[in-house]
C-alpha cells in the first residue's frame, strides 16, 4: 500500500550470503509444517510467508487480506507474532519499532493482530502444557490421527520476546489498532490457560518443548489473572460445569513439590502463582476454592494423572 511506514531492512537477511542463505532455506521446510499445522494456515498465507522468511520481502497486505476470512483467524498470512518471530532479529527494541508501525494498519487488519496472539497462546501455552505433544493430525495411511510433534523449540526461543512485544503495550484487555486508533478485545491467557498450567505440572519430566510454557514469565501470568478477574459471570458459569478441572489444577499448584523439583520454570511458576492466589484481589469464587484447597477441604481423585 503506498505511503506504507513499515519497512523491513533487508540487512537483517544477510542477501548474498550464501551459508546464511543455506542455512535460512533449510529450515523453511519445518516452519511450513509449524505454520499449516498449528494454525491451519492455507497456501496463499504460506507463500507470503514464505517470501518474506527467506527474503525479507512484505506482501501487498490489502491483496493479501482479500482473499482471507476475516472471521477465522487462523486463515491470517503474516500474523503479527509471526512476522516478528520469522525476523531475524532478536533485538527488543528494533522489533517493538516495528510492532508500532504494523499496528498503524495500512492494508493490515486487527485480525492479523488477534490471529498472532493465537498462534502465541496454542503454542506457547497449551502445546507446551502438553510438553510439546498437543496436535492432532491425520495419519500418513489416512486412518485416523496422530500426535503431532513440533520440529524445534516453541518460537525458536524467541517466546517470551515476543509474548512481550506483542502484549507489553497493552494496559487493559484491548488494544489499539489502526490510524483512528480502534479498541479491540485480545485474546490472551485466561480461565481455560489456569487448566493448561496444571496440566503441565503432571509430567515426570519436562523437555524444551515444556520448558517453554509461557505462563513462568511474568506478564503472561499477569495477563491470566487480568481476564479471569475482569469475567466473574464466566467465571461462574464454568466453576457451575466445571468445577472439578479447576479444582485439580488447584490442588495441584497448592501440592507441587517445589524442593523436590529443584531450580525449573515449574518452580518458579509455583512460587509465583501461589503468591498471587494468596495475596492478589480475586473473584470470589475462585479465592474461596483456593483457600478450600489449602485448609484441606477439597478431595480431588487421581489429582496427577493427565
Amino acid at each position: 500500500m503506498a505511503n506504507d511506514p513499515l519497512i523491513v531492512d533487508k540487512c537483517d537477511w544477510k542477501l548474498g550470503d550464501k551459508a546464511w542463505e543455506d542455512k535460512r532455506l533449510a529450515q523453511w521446510p519445518v516452519i511450513e509444517e509449524i505454520i499449516t499445522t498449528v494454525r491451519d494456515k492455507n497456501k496463499k498465507a504460506v507463500n507470503a510467508i514464505k517470501r518474506y522468511f527467506l527474503k525479507g520481502d512484505l506482501p501487498d497486505w490489502e491483496k493479501l487480506n482479500a482473499g482471507c476470512d476475516s472471521d477465522d483467524v487462523r486463515d491470517r498470512h503474516l500474523d503479527l507474532a509471526t512476522f516478528l518471530w520469522l525476523h531475524p532479529s532478536t533485538d527488543y527494541d528494533l522489533l517493538k519499532g516495528l510492532r508500532d508501525t504494523y499496528l498503524q494498519g495500512y492494508g493490515r487488519q486487527p485480525q492479523d493482530v488477534l490471529a498472532g496472539m493465537g498462534f502465541l497462546l496454542d503454542w506457547g501455552v497449551r502445546i507446551s502444557s502438553d510438553n510439546g505433544v498437543a496436535c492432532a493430525v491425520p495419519s500418513p495411511n489416512g486412518k485416523g490421527y496422530v500426535n503431532w510433534k513440533p520440529g524445534f523449540v516453541f518460537f525458536d526461543g524467541k517466546g517470551k520476546l515476543l509474548f512481550d512485544l506483542v502484549y507489553g503495550s497493552i494496559d487493559g484487555l484491548t488494544f489499539n489498532f489502526g490510524e483512528e486508533q480502534q479498541s479491540f478485545d485480545v485474546i490472551g491467557p485466561n480461565l481455560g490457560s489456569l487448566q493448561f498450567a496444571g496440566q503441565w505440572l503432571c509430567h515426570k519430566k519436562l523437555n524444551e518443548h515444556g520448558k517453554s510454557m509461557l505462563l513462568q514469565y511474568d506478564l503472561p501470568l499477569e495477563f491470566m489473572f487480568r481476564r479471569i478477574n475482569a469475567e466473574p459471570q464466566k467465571l461462574s458459569r464454568e466453576f457451575a460445569r466445571r468445577r472439578f478441572v479447576f479444582e485439580k489444577a488447584l490442588f495441584r499448584f497448592h501440592h507441587f513439590d517445589i524442593e523436590k523439583e529443584g531450580d525449573t520454570p515449574r518452580a518458579t511458576f509455583v512460587a509465583k502463582i501461589r503468591k498471587i492466589l494468596d495475596e492478589g484481589e480475586h473473584v470470589a469464587e475462585l479465592k474461596q476454592l483456593w483457600e478450600q484447597i489449602k485448609r484441606g477441604e477439597s478431595t480431588v481423585e487421581n489429582p496427577w494423572k493427565l
